[in-house]
């Protein structure tokens, strides 16, 4: 699968031959996901308390991995799960369900 299709399809920016580097460790200026911000403080244990996503100054509640072009987050790891366990707190696909439901 190419770059394209991996961030369309998986949410996540590409590693390639030409940026084989994940965007936090990468020496260039690399653009990353809502996915990829989480995956991050998943593996460093830091607990996501609130998530809001932006676009055109409104909140996007549904698919702002697609939709959103900014998200601004709470974080803390003074309390934080170890890795792997971290409460996602307002994660974007629950919040979806619970707008279906409404």
């Amino acid at each position: 699968m190419g770059s394209r299709g991996r961030l369309f399809f998986q949410g996540k920016s590409p590693i390639t031959a030409v940026l084989p580097y994940r965007w936090y460790d990468s020496p260039n200026v690399r653009f990353l996901s809502i996915d990829d911000f989480r995956d991050f403080c998943n593996q460093k244990g830091i607990e996501v308390l609130k998530a809001r996503y932006l676009r055109g100054g409104k909140t996007v509640s549904c698919r702002p991995n697609l939709l959103a072009e900014a998200a601004v987050f709470l974080l803390t790891a003074e309390h934080a799960s170890q890795p792997g366990t971290v409460n996602h707190g307002n994660h974007h696909e629950d919040h979806c369900q619970a707008e279906a439901e409404a």
